[in-house]
């Protein structure tokens, strides 16, 4: 199992096992975690346990983690929760406490929910009208990750599995790149180069023969061939990063011309 994955399966495990444990004593498991899998994936966000956010309509919120963007200043991703006990989809759809999840939701977009021995992404509904509180029918749970099926698995400490390991990496990089707002133009650097990389690293190994054609049109724009493995590593690398310098471009014309409309733009949209 992976060390990080190893570390926290120990720690709730020994939580689990004590009478005295409540909601926030698992506060210090789940930080430690999301913060090790960040730093391991290179995604420069910051997790922090009960902080106090102001409301877009007064008011402080409180959530149990929060996930900052750059130096900390701009928080991307609210996090609620709960005991093990309880159901990611009960959480994901609660209105208690003048519906938190809700009033999250409508401040950043995107809310990781867990009960401890399980993850949940839930974001907003794209049609749906932003106030200030996302209603349960608006909410979207795209993805529930398992690290322990039940409460006995967890305290019985059964192993987790390789499968929710790698579900749990993607799901937390999902929060923090797709949904969530960026505020340090550094993050948004090292985010697109991550995403590029890994879109030329799933490119099938007959791309280059498929695409023939542009590969030429693409040499001669750029006054060079592509022969070789090094030709086609760097016709590879160059298409992919037009693509997504393009991308970016159009999102940036986007903002700046006001539409109403939405923008669809892969990573960005």
């Amino acid at each position: 199992m992976d060390d990080i994955f190893q570390a926290y399966s120990d720690e709730v495990r020994r939580l689990a096992a004590s009478h005295s444990t409540t909601e926030p004593t698992y506060y210090p498991a789940i930080k430690a975690l999301l913060s090790k899998m960040l730093s391991r994936e290179s995604l420069p966000f910051e997790v922090r346990a009960s902080t106090s956010e102001s409301r877009s309509g007064g008011g402080r919120d409180q959530p149990d983690l929060a996930l900052y963007d750059g130096e900390g200043d701009y928080v991307v991703v609210c996090s609620e929760v709960k005991l093990p006990s309880q159901e990611i989809k009960d959480i994901a759809y609660s209105e208690d406490r003048n519906d938190q999840i809700g009033r999250y939701l409508a401040q950043t977009g995107v809310v990781l929910v867990s009960n401890v021995r399980g993850f949940g992404l839930l974001t907003v509904r794209r049609d749906s009208l932003r106030g200030t509180t996302i209603p349960p029918a608006d909410r979207v749970l795209e993805h529930i990750v398992e690290l322990w099926p039940s409460t006995s698995a967890l305290e019985q400490g059964r192993q987790i599995p390789a499968n929710a390991v790698e579900e749990l990496y993607l799901l937390v990089e999902t929060a923090v790149t797709r949904y969530a707002p960026i505020a340090e133009p550094e993050s948004l650097a090292k985010i697109l180069a991550r995403q590029a990389k890994r879109a030329k690293a799933q490119l099938p190994p007959q791309f280059t023969q498929a695409v023939q054609g542009l590969a030429e049109d693409f040499g001669k724009a750029l006054g060079v061939t592509f022969e070789g493995e090094d030709g086609e590593e760097f016709f590879r690398s160059s298409l992919v990063q037009t693509v997504f310098y393009g991308l970016f471009a159009g999102w940036t014309l986007w903002l700046r011309s006001g539409s109403q409309d939405p923008f669809w733009g892969g990573p960005l949209g």
